[in-house]
């Protein structure tokens, strides 16, 4: 199955080298830094929407955000290239 082509200067390019050539850019740790905030923001909004008190959703975002951040800094720090 060969799926859609695409053709970017001649070349025939299918979707899933494409997406993966737009995230090439994204490192592990811009994806920690759109986590963090998006953990707290789902919160908020399950706390709204569902049977969730805003201190368990609180809670919840921060347990995810602090894994993240540990992941992020200790379990697989930055390295000078």
């Amino acid at each position: 199955m060969t799926g859609r082509m695409r053709h970017r200067n001649g070349v025939a390019v299918r979707p899933v080298e494409r997406f993966d050539s737009a995230l090439a850019p994204v490192s592990r740790y811009d994806l920690v830094l759109w986590l963090v905030p998006l953990a707290f923001l789902l919160a908020f909004v399950a706390s709204a929407t569902l049977a969730i008190s805003t201190h368990t959703a609180l809670v919840g975002a921060s347990l995810i955000s602090a894994l993240a951040i540990v992941d992020a800094v200790a379990l697989h720090p930055p390295r000078a290239s």
